[in-house]
């Protein structure tokens, strides 16, 4: 309940304040705010900022009965303008909204969690036989769980690094059944009778990404492009089926891959619509002699995890 009458408080203070104030200071995501009280001032001392852990502003109010409202004031940069902190606190919506107001210095920010990807892949040039069901075959992936950005002034233009983990599956789409023998890719088939078929191809990836990030500062639209190299590894080849009433899964070996595949990405983020990504892989990712190579385009939504 103090905190609250305080914060009116200094609230209706900066208000009384704003008209012999010509200059005001916005400091958003301060590290700390201290308030010392007594009878006649109060005294407001912020540590930090959103984008400068060196920042200090201090400021000393008459709030006595007899006394006309004055505000001393002392900062260490320039170009600034006076809010009440706490509101950041109390109010995340309008927090976040001034954040974007604010123009961000050059400098670099380590970052974990970043984007999940969830996506379609559709294979193209592929041989007729492996009969990939191309709304069935599936990506998810993690590409930015350890990501390292390095941005401009003004937060127009950033380069990033980062490391994640990505998950392709090759579906079937009618009773062919995916198998691995000794490395090689075996077409085979599912029980006559059985209902419900799936075989599946799956491929997981670590992956490392350098990207370049343009934003557009009118519209907000950001367009993030650049590699994405893959180190492969093979997970068993699946199939699942219904037959006599009974649920079936079975795993039919590995299957070869190339160990390193790179694949070309563009991310697209436009204010009020959802943020989407399309990649195109041209190299094979199965590595066998048997079949001839076939490329891969996919394309899905792009997911902020705040981790």
């Amino acid at each position: 309940m103090k905190r609250t009458l305080l914060s009116i408080g200094l609230l209706a203070a900066g208000f009384a304040a704003s008209a012999q104030i010509a200059d005001t200071v916005k400091v958003y995501r301060p590290d700390s705010v201290i308030v010392i009280n007594s009878e006649a001032h109060q005294g407001i001392t912020i540590l930090g900022s959103e984008n400068n852990p060196n920042f200090r502003y201090n400021s000393e109010i008459d709030i006595s009965k007899d006394a006309n409202m004055n505000i001393s004031s002392m900062e260490n940069r320039m170009d600034f303008s006076v809010s009440v902190p706490f509101l950041d606190k109390m109010n995340k919506k309008e927090s976040e909204s001034s954040s974007k107001e604010q123009t961000p210095r050059a400098g670099s920010q380590l970052e974990l969690g970043g984007t999940a990807l969830i996506g379609f892949l559709y294979p193209i040039n592929e041989p007729s036989n492996l009969d990939f069901s191309p709304w069935k075959n599936s990506e998810v992936g993690f590409p930015s769980i350890l990501k390292m950005s390095f941005y401009n002034a003004g937060g127009g233009l950033t380069f990033s690094i980062s490391g994640g983990y990505n998950i392709k599956r090759f579906k079937s789409k009618s009773g062919i059944r995916y198998m691995g023998e000794n490395g090689d890719l075996v077409l085979g088939s599912l029980p006559e009778n059985a209902t419900k078929t799936k075989s599946m191809i799956t491929i997981g990836s670590f992956t490392l990404s350098p990207l370049i990030s343009v934003k557009d500062k009118k519209s907000g639209t950001r367009i993030t492009a650049g590699p994405m190299i893959n180190f492969n590894r093979s997970y068993n080849t699946t199939s699942k089926y219904h037959l006599d009433g009974k649920k079936h899964k079975e795993h039919d070996g590995k299957v070869n891959v190339e160990p390193v595949t790179v694949d070309f990405f563009m991310g697209v983020s436009i204010e009020n619509f959802p943020d989407f990504y399309v990649k195109f892989a041209p190299g094979n990712i199965l590595k066998t002699d048997a079949l001839p190579k076939f490329s891969t385009w996919s394309i899905g939504l792009c997911l902020d995890l705040d981790w």
